[in-house]
């Protein structure tokens, strides 16, 4: 099986694993994950640390909003920008899919060779 192969195997089974986790995508994962990291930040911020579109994060960060994960509000120094924090419910989420998460990019990684997983880490393939 060439690494292409073993690579996209991987990833069904991150997308696998992220499905198990009711209403949490892999993107909005990431996004609690860098808030959890860094809270308050702006959006721009938040684009910049995921490399997730800006069209796409705004939408996201809006039904997070919704669901009461984060918290918008509009920078006291930017009245153009908004800041993003994590809510006790983000907070609580976020918790709750770490373990499941881990598991799966364990389970992801394992269809790797060792040279090939160090590759991964250093951002190669």
């Amino acid at each position: 099986m060439t690494l292409e192969q073993k690579l996209h195997r991987a990833r069904q089974r991150l997308d696998s694993a992220y499905d198990l986790e009711p209403d949490l995508t892999s993107r909005q994962f990431v996004i609690l994950s860098c808030l959890a990291e860094q809270d308050g930040i702006s959006q721009t911020k938040i684009v910049e640390d995921t490399r997730i579109d800006r069209s796409t994060t705004a939408a996201m960060v809006v039904q997070l909003a919704k669901r009461g994960l984060i918290q918008r509000r509009r920078s006291r120094t930017d009245s153009r920008a908004y800041e993003v924090s994590l809510t006790a419910a983000g907070r609580a989420a976020l918790k709750m899919a770490k373990p499941k998460i881990a598991k799966a990019d364990r389970d992801a990684l394992s269809a790797l060779n060792k040279d090939q997983r160090v590759g991964c880490a250093a951002g190669g393939t």
